[in-house]
């Protein structure tokens, strides 16, 4: 029983530690992205060598026009019609206008939230794997692990909704329309929910142990 819920936390734990590398990714492209804005006081930017980092904006074919666009089939030759849901749109489209000290501290913010729930998860496993199951360390540390998720799921929500708002001004293609559904991020919420239901069980559980020990 026990090496099949380590099997699961693993899974878990793979999953936390690569949302947290992207994190870290998204902190640096944000902070160059900012700088190459607001660049320092003295500091010297040669806007010819920076490479744009493209927007991705996702779209939705709208149901009365649904414009297709034709693109040649490399396997047959043949033109064939297909209907884009995500661009990387570069070009004349500008960067969100973020301060560079508001993306640093939202960057920030999203690793540490990443951090957080890392370690809260590793301490709930160690716990486990030395038969500290029932104990009112490893609903905090769930706790700790849902709102570290959730909190991080909400803040990347809100960026990107920001984000496809901020292109879908400045960019439309006939036919189509920004799909904000998209925008919402769904892993991390979800993962954050499961967290906050399994430390439920667990105070649950614990409180019925207590009044068990008491009656005795």
């Amino acid at each position: 029983m026990k090496t099949k819920l380590n099997i699961f936390c693993i899974l878990i734990l793979a999953v936390i530690v690569v949302g947290a590398m992207n994190s870290s990714f998204s902190f640096q492209s944000g902070f160059n992205a900012a700088r190459r804005q607001n660049p320092l006081q003295g500091e010297q930017v040669d806007r010819q060598d920076i490479v744009t980092t493209p927007n991705s904006v996702t779209l939705i074919p709208v149901a009365s026009k649904r414009m297709a666009l034709t693109v040649k089939n490399e396997v047959n030759g043949k033109d064939i019609k297909v209907w884009p849901t995500q661009m990387y749109v570069d070009g004349d489209i500008a960067d969100v206008p973020l301060p560079i000290a508001v993306a640093s501290i939202l960057a920030v913010v999203g690793v540490g939230l990443w951090l957080m729930t890392l370690v809260a998860f590793i301490i709930f496993i160690v716990n486990i794997n030395h038969d500290r199951v029932i104990e009112r360390q490893n609903v905090k540390m769930l706790r700790l692990a849902g709102i570290g998720l959730t909190v991080y799921g909400l803040m990347d929500t809100l960026i990107s909704f920001l984000t496809s708002l901020h292109v879908a001004g400045q960019f439309a293609v006939k036919g189509y329309s920004v799909n904000y559904w998209d925008t919402i991020c769904f892993t991390p919420i979800m993962f954050g929910m499961i967290a906050f239901v399994a430390a439920q069980v667990f105070a649950i559980t614990l409180k019925m142990k207590e009044e068990q020990d008491l009656t005795i």
